[in-house]
């Protein structure tokens, strides 16, 4: 119902009449936090939270007291932000803010000749005229250095880390993700650390960290049919995807694996056709057709989206 009514509220004031849909919306939100000049660094931060918290809160490296300390100030900005266009449609409406956002981008200036000169200066030239003094001021040396700007000592910014292997890797390969029950595939476009650039189908755009776009490749969600290999004496056996690893489960490594081969971050907890519950490692490392123990792969490609399998 929220969703349908936020969708309906914007197709009100949308010049076609047509609503977007949520998640166009969240990401135009989440590129505004990022991006305003407006907003603070903590917000920033808290963008990356807002954008993936249910993967970020089934991870076994959630952190609850700062994610809440982050999402509690995206709320408070929001509220701010919402005051101040109201208190612009109180004191000049529909046209002032129309006037106020038009002259934007010359408000930096307006401020400098302002600060530089204009009134305040032509008023105190005109009282020091009409008041001069009567004894010469002997300027006070200044000790200060030349006023040269030091352009030269300025550092040159560092160039971002290159990028590791395994994210190099991901450049290329195809995702798919779930929206609202449908399914969109989508490619890994480039990479400028810390993030990956996401391009979906339909023309959507995200950023990912490496280990969300770990996830997007792999394919892997709630509900989601998969085949894992138990090892030589049980083979293949299917079942379906419950949710993530959570704290405390223990992930089931066949015998035939080394010792300690396996990790939480690609853990999902699996309910077999056999009836056992087991959180097994869906890793991309493992995400084969082979018939070896750990290997593992999606029955049916959810959405008609194309298959990452053997990539």
């Amino acid at each position: 119902q929220w969703t349908a009514a936020i969708k309906a509220a914007f197709g009100r004031h949308s010049p076609s009449g047509e609503s977007p849909p949520p998640k166009l919306l969240r990401s135009s939100f989440i590129t505004m936090l990022r991006s305003s000049e407006r907003t603070p660094e903590l917000l920033k931060s808290a963008a990356g939270v807002m954008k993936h918290a249910v993967d970020t809160s089934a991870s076994d490296v959630y952190d609850k007291g700062t994610h809440e300390k982050l999402l509690s100030a995206s709320f408070r900005f929001c509220e701010d932000y919402a005051r101040t266009i109201e208190a612009e449609l109180k004191h000049g409406g529909a046209s002032g803010t129309g006037a106020s956002k038009s002259k934007s981008k010359g408000k930096g200036k307006e401020r400098a000749d302002k600060g530089k000169g204009g009134s305040r200066k032509t008023a105190a030239n005109t009282k020091s005229q009409a008041n001069p003094p009567t004894t010469p001021v002997k300027p006070t040396p200044s000790k200060a250095g030349p006023t040269t700007p030091a352009k030269g000592k300025r550092r040159a910014a560092e160039p971002p880390p290159p990028a590791p292997p395994e994210v190099t890797a991901l450049v290329g390969r195809a995702v798919r993700k779930r929206f609202e029950d449908e399914w969109f595939g989508g490619t890994i476009d480039s990479y400028v650390h810390p993030y990956l650039k996401v391009v979906y189908e339909d023309g959507d755009v995200e950023e990912a960290d490496v280990g969300q776009a770990r996830l997007l490749v792999s394919g892997v969600d709630v509900d989601v049919r998969v085949q894992y290999h138990f090892g030589s004496e049980l083979g293949w056996i299917g079942g379906r995807v419950l949710g993530r690893y959570r704290r405390g489960c223990v992930i089931y490594e066949p015998d035939e694996l080394p010792e300690d081969s396996t990790s939480t971050a690609m853990a999902w907890q699996v309910e077999f056709d056999d009836g056992d519950l087991e959180t097994v490692d869906l890793c991309l490392e493992r995400q084969s057709h082979d018939a070896r123990a750990g290997s593992w792969y999606i029955e049916a490609d959810p959405g008609g989206c194309a298959s990452s399998v053997g990539e």
